[in-house]
């Protein structure tokens, strides 16, 4: 249809000087199968948005919902480039204020090394969260401020291939939203707490990889310490500040989350425990907001196996509102550090 449909349109311009030419189905199959090493050139893809446009008209659709040609012209140069990033590799001569690298963790001092896979993944979800063409031609450049943050390399040995992608972004992020139910954030964990926890989920690791994912986890902690720190925002439940750990050591982590609460970038909020709060949100959330205002937030859901970015505009305005309910519903900062000190006093 969509070959038959091509040679009808022949001649037609498209843009500038670009004219339709016809689209062989061999090349309509490379497009759409996407099992190329190498992006289809431009004339072709152009060529198939502004076929499909065609028949969207035909049978009702409102050809807006595919996008404009220019909307697609910046999606391929964007991948285009970060393409070409990946293969040849660069370096961050200067990141955003709030895409620092932590302490000693310098991402302009070192090539940037990051899996093509992940600069796939980054760009397309950059790509899919920007409103317009504008937008999207910035694409490239903030995956290349974003990747160059790459200090989590070196433990690529004990963090899943899943989790690469959400390590790239959280260092971009000057904002962090989340929803915890059964421990602690991650970011906010006291070494000791950590170290509990790991063993606990992972019982059968050996010491050297317990260790490993243990530093993983406390370097990740370093974006709270940078000279523009993140803004965290911290939603637990009540369940999740009662772990079966040693009383010592959730001594120790209740004191740290008291002393985090002082801080004007930390907000922690406890959320009584309430099976309903769990099904509202359906398990843990968290939203990644960047500097770049004209980006959407990064939703991410994690589970034991996985971790999942929901793609579409409509799901991060889910979550969103999902957590702004929880926020309303747990109990205030002020609340909550009582209660902190409420358990920490209890132990």
């Amino acid at each position: 249809m969509i070959e038959k449909r091509s040679k009808k349109l022949i001649g037609g311009i498209i843009a500038g000087d670009l004219t339709i030419e016809g689209l062989p189905a061999s090349t309509v199959q490379y497009i759409l199968a996407g099992s190329g090493r190498a992006l289809p050139r431009w004339r072709f893809v152009a060529e198939l948005v502004v076929v499909l446009r065609d028949l969207a008209r035909d049978e009702g659709v409102d050809p807006e919902r595919l996008g404009t040609v220019a909307h697609w012209k910046a999606r391929h140069e964007a991948a285009a480039a970060a393409m070409d990033v990946a293969a040849t590799g660069t370096r961050l001569s200067e990141a955003e204020p709030a895409g620092q690298a932590p302490p000693g963790q310098d991402g302009a001092a070192g090539t940037v090394a990051v899996d093509e896979g992940v600069r796939r993944e980054v760009v397309d979800l950059l790509c899919r969260l920007a409103p317009d063409g504008e937008a999207q031609e910035r694409v490239p450049t903030l995956v290349r401020q974003m990747l160059s943050l790459d200090w989590w390399r070196e433990y690529e040995d004990v963090a899943p291939r899943w989790f690469w992608t959400y390590l790239s972004l959280e260092p971009a992020a000057d904002l962090i939203r989340t929803y915890e139910t059964h421990i602690i954030p991650s970011l906010l964990q006291t070494a000791a707490y950590a170290e509990a926890i790991i063993r606990q989920n992972h019982p059968d690791l050996l010491p050297s990889q317990l260790r490993r994912r243990h530093d993983l986890r406390i370097r990740r902690q370093q974006i709270l310490g940078r000279t523009r720190p993140v803004r965290l925002w911290a939603i637990i439940d009540e369940t999740a500040l009662r772990p079966p750990i040693s009383p010592d050591v959730l001594r120790a982590q209740l004191d740290h989350l008291i002393e985090l609460c002082a801080r004007p970038e930390v907000t922690i909020q406890v959320m009584p425990a309430d099976p309903d709060s769990y099904a509202v949100a359906g398990g843990p959330v968290t939203l990644l907001r960047f500097p770049w205002r004209e980006f959407s937030d990064v939703a991410y859901l994690e589970h034991p196996t996985g971790g999942l970015y929901p793609p579409t505009l409509d799901d991060l305005h889910h979550y969103g509102k999902v957590l702004s309910r929880l926020g309303i519903e747990a109990r205030s900062p002020s609340d909550s550090v009582a209660v902190l000190h409420d358990l920490r006093d209890k132990l």
